[in-house]
This record gives structure tokens, C-alpha cells and sequence, in this order.
């Protein structure tokens, strides 16, 4: 069973720019009460978005900022070796924070995944590694290999499971070939679905228990066949202006359930629980699943994308608390 299934967690960006009260809010909000997470700090600047702070953990493949981002080096520059300083006082951070609150048995961090890494960073040339099949695969190997070890450290560190969500949000987009191109003269590839697959195959053996979450397209028959025991599903699907008869959702949602995987859902904090409650359940049984299999199956994250300050990410996580313990009540109406 996936170790988000029927928890409460977190995801996204934290405003602010430190590290350290971040983590010792999240162990304080979750860490009795659900899977506290390590989350992104892009207020900081260049190398310290989802993108950055992933290539830190590439092997024997040094990042550097261009122009237009990131780019493959020969050496890391300066925001380079900034990403990497962030990337080593943060984990000691989580350690020490760890250590002072008394942990929790999980711990989960956000990966960019190889697909929008492959996107987001560019050759020598300047055309983005996923145009480069080989250099792709590469790139598939080297995240894996550092995240590995990353894991390794965690878990021997914290003495705790590590959960990686991979962060996909570029990944319909690389399988249609939409991606703004170089040169008008040669239009970006599309990237088959079996590489895609094959690309997540080098990231299935760092373990860890593994969830991904894409952007608001979810290529559900692709995902289906990668290593992922849980899908992460964004605030799209909870919000007031969701529509639950979405085709695409309750399918992808329905099959993905009948292969007897896990989910977790993000809400926003902006609604009464019990509203948010009723509208989970309904998108349960819309999926096939009942009152009890949700409880055991899905978990609820908060999602602090749009939050301002650290008391409105302390609110969210209370919220997503609330709506996992109005499941029983609304659900008995």
C-alpha cells in the first residue's frame, strides 16, 4: 500500500525564503497527523525553483543558468554551485529540524521527473535535452542515480521511508511536441509514450515509495504504465469551479483505481471542509470508489502554491486535515 494512501499531506511552493521555519512548521502541523514533506522555496531566486534544485542532483552532469534557463556544462557556474549550497543547507536543516521535533515515520520530497527535467534543460546547443534521444536517457539515469542517493541519505539520516513525488507538469506537453522551438526551421519533437516510460523505468528501482503529478492534463494512459504506486491530482479537481462529470477524470481516475493504486487529491483551503468533503466523495463514486475505499485509498494535500505567508500555509494544512475527518460525517447523509 502507498504510504500517502488515506494521509494528509502537503505540496508546492512555500512563500518566503526560509528553509528552516518552513520545515519546523510542517513537522509541527503533520508530522502527527500525516506525511510532512520538504517544500520549495523558489522565493529565493535563480537555482532555487523545482528545475534548480533537481539538477543539483544529477551525476556527473553539471548544470549551469543560460539565457532561457538552465543549460548542460562542462563545470557548475555560479547559480549552479548556489543550487548546490541551498540544496546541502536544506537537508541539513531537515536533519536538525528531524532531530529536535522526534521525526515521524515518512518523508516526503518533490523531484522534478526526467520528462520536464528533459524539457526545461537545454544542450550546448541550446535545444532542449529531450530533442536529443540519447542525452534524454542520460539525463533519465543521472536523476536517478542522485535521487537515489539523496534517499539513501535521507532514510539512514531521519531513520524514517522517504517518498519521491515526481513532478511532471511538462509532460503532456512533450508528448504532443508543444514546446516553443528553437528554430522555426526545426519544430520540437513529440515524445512517444514508450519513452516516456522507459525514462520513468530508470527512476523505479531508487527505493522509495513513488507518486507522481503532472500539470492539469493528465495523459492518464501514459502515467498508468510507469512505476507509481499514487497519483497526485491538482486542486482542479476539488475546487469550486471543478465539474466532477469531467469524462477524462473519472475514467483515468476509475482505471487508475482498478489497478489498485492510490491517489491523493489537493484542495486550496478556500472552501468549508464539508463542502470539499461532499465534492471528493461524489468524485470517488463517480470513480467507482465508495465512502470506506476512499478513507483507505486517497489521501487530501494542501496545496500552498498560492499561499502568502507561513500562517496561511499552517490554515491549509488544517483545512486538508478537516476535510479527511468530514468524510465520515457527510458521507453517512
Amino acid at each position: 500500500m502507498s504510504l500517502l494512501a488515506g494521509t494528509v499531506t502537503g505540496m508546492g511552493h512555500w512563500p518566503g525564503a526560509s528553509m528552516a521555519e518552513a520545515i519546523t512548521t510542517v513537522l509541527g502541523e503533520l508530522a502527527g497527523h500525516g506525511v510532512p514533506f520538504q517544500p520549495m522555496m523558489q522565493d529565493r531566486g535563480a537555482g532555487s525553483d523545482p528545475v534548480g534544485q533537481a539538477a543539483v542532483l544529477l551525476v556527473d552532469m553539471p548544470v549551469e543558468a543560460s539565457a532561457t534557463g538552465y543549460r548542460l556544462a562542462q563545470h557548475h557556474g555560479i547559480i549552479g554551485r548556489r543550487a548546490r549550497d541551498w540544496h546541502n543547507r536544506d537537508t541539513d536543516q531537515v536533519v536538525e529540524a528531524w532531530e529536535t521535533s522526534g521525526g515521524a515515520p515518512t518523508w516526503k520530497i518533490q523531484v522534478t521527473g526526467p520528462v520536464t527535467l528533459g524539457r526545461r534543460i537545454e544542450l550546448p546547443n541550446g535545444h532542449a535535452v529531450l530533442e536529443d534521444r540519447g542525452a534524454l536517457r542520460d539525463l533519465a539515469a543521472s536523476l536517478a542515480e542522485g535521487v537515489a542517493r539523496h534517499v539513501a541519505r535521507l532514510e539512514h539520516s531521519l531513520g524514517c521511508k522517504v517518498i519521491v513525488e515526481w513532478l511532471e507538469p511538462a509532460l503532456q506537453e512533450a508528448l504532443d511536441g508543444s514546446s516553443k522551438p528553437l528554430s522555426i526551421l526545426q519544430p520540437p519533437r513529440r515524445l512517444p509514450a514508450p519513452e516516456a516510460v522507459g525514462l520513468w523505468a530508470a527512476c523505479a528501482g531508487i527505493g522509495a515509495d513513488q507518486a507522481v503529478r503532472c500539470g492539469a492534463a493528465v495523459p492518464w494512459s501514459v502515467v498508468a504504465d510507469g512505476p507509481f504506486g499514487t497519483i497526485v491530482v491538482g486542486t482542479d479537481a476539488t475546487s469550486a469551479g471543478s465539474s466532477l462529470r469531467d469524462s477524462a477524470l473519472i475514467d483515468g481516475l476509475g482505471r487508475w483505481f482498478d489497478t489498485g493504486r492510490h491517489g491523493v487529491l489537493a484542495v486550496d483551503g478556500r472552501e468549508d471542509a464539508r463542502t470539499v468533503a461532499r465534492r471528493i466523495l461524489a468524485l470517488g463514486r463517480e470513480a467507482g470508489l465508495g465512502g470506506e475505499q476512499l478513507l483507505e485509498r486517497v489521501g487530501i494535500a494542501f496545496d500552498g502554491s498560492q499561499a502568502g505567508s507561513s500562517r496561511e500555509m499552517v490554515a491549509g494544512f488544517r483545512h486538508a486535515r478537516s476535510v479527511r475527518a468530514a468524510f465520515s460525517e457527510v458521507g453517512e447523509r
